[in-house]
């Protein structure tokens, strides 16, 4: 799908912007919010300027503010347990699982 790659990249740089340095953020969390939703319509736009879009099951992961340590950054972790919310292309959150978890999956990239 023309743009999946780009799409997971800025995910991937908003993700580690905000689990990294979102403890230095004024209001933790909301500005980690604030920023991805801001990513998000980078990605977005990016995607519209070759005549592109968001696939439905595409998500947005959001991490919780400030998350990421320089030892996970050195060792690696999973995403999963740094996740914050998962949002859908059009940056609503993603409907919760019945233990209130959000859900999203990026194995099905239509």
């Amino acid at each position: 799908m023309p743009g999946y790659r780009g799409w997971v990249l800025a995910n991937a740089l908003s993700f580690l912007e905000g689990g990294h340095y979102g403890s230095d953020y004024v209001s933790g969390q909301s500005d980690v919010q604030r920023e991805s939703r801001v990513h998000l319509r980078g990605a977005a736009f990016g995607l519209q300027v070759i005549g592109a879009r968001p696939g439905k099951t595409w998500s947005w992961r959001v991490p919780v503010a400030g998350s990421l340590s320089k030892v996970d950054l050195a060792t690696g972790y999973r995403v999963a347990h740094k996740t914050w919310q998962v949002w859908g292309a059009d940056g609503r959150p993603r409907v919760a699982t019945a233990t209130g978890a959000p859900t999203g999956d990026d194995a099905s990239r239509q």
